[in-house]
């Protein structure tokens, strides 16, 4: 059983999420997926405290059953938002200020069933259709200079974060190359040579070390000019 209480986790991971939760209310009309992005920090927050063996010791299985019950929960809240949002529009039809939006939904739900206990692989069908649809959205606009200027412009930042999430899910993948080569350019834009400049500006946004970090410092091998 878990022994209460439980020792505080403000201290772990201490920027994870603040850049996009402060960021919200300038890319959706909807506050309402504000406290999720809270709770999903909070799990991350307890799934990391759980790998490095911060809690008391337990003689069962009741932490890690009790991360799955509540990343369940977040996952079912973000597909209900997501549902609410964007289910009956195709991506074509994505107006420019919705695709923003929309992109950070799915690297929310993609981040979720990769980074926390359930660490799908990225050929298994519910990431990869999940990553389809990403770079669908994304052609949209990358495709569009003026559509670009008018998402991605004001949150290149953001922009990086999705780009990330999208190679690190796709990995040994047809869609790898995309996320690979537009992340790189727009690295390059923003001054971001190394792998240490990346992380800094991830950790602002959902993006844990333990998950991630060998692939950033992989698709940072080659200086980026």
């Amino acid at each position: 059983m878990i022994s209460l209480p439980l020792p505080d986790l403000g201290t772990i991971l201490p920027k994870l999420g603040s850049t996009l939760i402060n960021k919200w209310s300038q890319i959706s009309p909807k506050e309402d997926a504000v406290q999720i992005l809270y709770d999903l920090a909070a799990m991350t927050r307890y799934t990391e405290a759980v790998f490095g063996r911060k809690f008391p010791p337990c003689d069962d299985d009741s932490y890690h059953e009790y991360a799955n019950y509540r990343n369940l929960s977040i996952e079912h809240r973000l597909l209900e938002y997501q549902g609410e949002r964007f289910e009956s529009v195709l991506p074509q039809n994505f107006s420019i200020e919705d695709s923003v939006e929309h992109c950070c939904l799915l690297v929310l739900l993609l981040y979720v069933n990769t980074s926390l206990w359930r660490g799908y692989p990225a050929s298994s069908a519910i990431i990869h259709n999940m990553v389809r649809r990403l770079k669908e959205v994304l052609e949209t606009v990358i495709g569009s200079e003026v559509a670009f200027k008018a998402t991605w412009t004001a949150h290149c930042d953001l922009f990086i974060w999705v780009l990330f999430t999208g190679a690190y899910c796709s990995q040994k993948q047809s869609e790898e190359g995309f996320f690979r080569d537009a992340l790189r350019k727009t690295a390059a834009v923003l001054g971001l040579v190394s792998w240490e400049d990346a992380r800094e500006l991830l950790m602002g946004f959902f993006f844990v070390e333990r998950v991630h970090l060998n692939v950033l410092k992989e698709i940072w091998r080659f200086p980026i000019e």
